[in-house]
């Protein structure tokens, strides 16, 4: 996580030796404190903090308003827009650590600095988790898709990812923690090691599950395509048959599927990149805390950890490129509200108040 007396950003430090990471903390806070890379980062922070407050919050309008908020899908996504919403706030609070120095010193907002990041994280992969086993069930088992992932079902996973992500957002609080005043406020410092090698035990068992049904979903549309696509045309020949039409429109649907699990994809593939390199660090500063902050992954730990943070405004990127109905509906968004301005500044004009009175 991040730190501003140090680089600017979030800084992976082990927790096994307090003396040792003071030490440590001290030396290089004199060495690179206020520098240019310090600056860099909290300038690139509060540009992740617009650019995914933006593009979140125009994922949220835009399937709220113009596209089905009941299906499950995009539940999921605003699910996952909300996560990504809160972590690009996280990252622009980030200055207030490096402009009021107290905060540092203070429990409460020392633990904040990192829980909100970790609270979202592990959402945003519990969500991409889900959506994923939507995807696997509406294609490897379409008649058991809807029973399954009824409203209900998709509210409950959608509330379960929450719950079980605020776990480990709380638990620092209650006690499992290693602060003390005379500790900077550090990321690993504070938290327990424990904790850490679970979360990232949790971010590689859930990367394995996506991938299992990926792979799986990936057989299953090779196996369907090779089938159907010969037939389609002797089926689009004859309209009046209506079992042919039935199964032109099931076709229709499971390449529908097929296109939202490749919108899944991009956005599992994107959060892999960005989140699981720091996994590595996590296990690695557990095992062996003392060589590891000697060591050159020590500074990459920094901008790993950064480059997690910027994938918050990935995903309304990957909608507007993968998804058709998305990017129509935010054209039809941004269209009306032009006309809306055009309308308020002709009424708003002098010259339609002159000819209003010729009438």
């Amino acid at each position: 996580m991040e730190d501003p007396e140090n680089n600017g950003t979030v800084h992976v430090l082990p927790s096994h030796s307090n003396q040792t990471y003071g030490d440590v903390f001290n030396s290089t806070t004199n060495n690179q404190a206020m520098g240019i890379e310090s600056i860099v980062f909290l300038i690139l922070q509060s540009i992740i903090c617009i650019l995914a407050c933006f593009g979140n919050v125009i994922v949220i309008i835009v399937i709220l308003k113009y596209l089905r908020w009941s299906s499950t899908i995009n539940k999921f996504v605003i699910n996952l827009a909300v996560a990504d919403l809160f972590t690009g706030i996280s990252a622009g609070s980030q200055v207030l650590y490096f402009v009021v120095r107290t905060f540092q010193s203070d429990f409460a907002a020392c633990l904040l600095r990192y829980q909100i990041v970790t609270l979202m994280t592990l959402t945003s992969q519990l969500t991409v988790l889900f959506t994923t086993f939507d995807r696997y069930l509406a294609i490897c088992h379409p008649h058991k898709h809807p029973s399954i992932m009824a409203n209900n079902t998709v509210n409950l996973l959608s509330a379960a990812s929450w719950l079980y992500s605020f776990i480990f957002f709380i638990l620092p609080f209650t006690g499992f923690n290693n602060w003390k005043r005379d500790i900077p406020c550090l990321y690993q410092l504070i938290v327990k090691p424990l904790q850490l090698f679970i979360m990232a035990l949790n971010v590689l068992l859930f990367s394995i599950l996506t991938l299992i049904m990926y792979m799986l979903i990936v057989v299953k549309a090779r196996k369907y395509l090779y089938k159907v696509r010969p037939s389609r045309r002797r089926h689009l020949t004859d309209a009046l048959d209506i079992n042919k039409n039935t199964q032109i429109k099931t076709e229709r649907k499971l390449l529908k599927d097929f296109s939202g699990a490749k919108v899944v994809a991009a956005v599992t593939l994107m959060f892999s990149i960005c989140w699981l390199p720091y996994t590595y660090f996590q296990i690695r500063s557990f095992s062996d805390p003392t060589d590891y902050i000697h060591s050159w992954e020590w500074k990459i730990a920094n901008w790993i950890v950064f480059v997690g943070i910027a994938k918050s405004i990935m995903n309304p990127l990957i909608y507007a490129w993968q998804r058709r109905d998305f990017s129509m509906a935010v054209r039809k968004l941004f269209r009306r509200r032009i006309q809306v301005d055009v309308h308020r500044r002709q009424q708003d004009s002098p010259t339609s108040a002159v000819n209003e009175n010729k009438f």
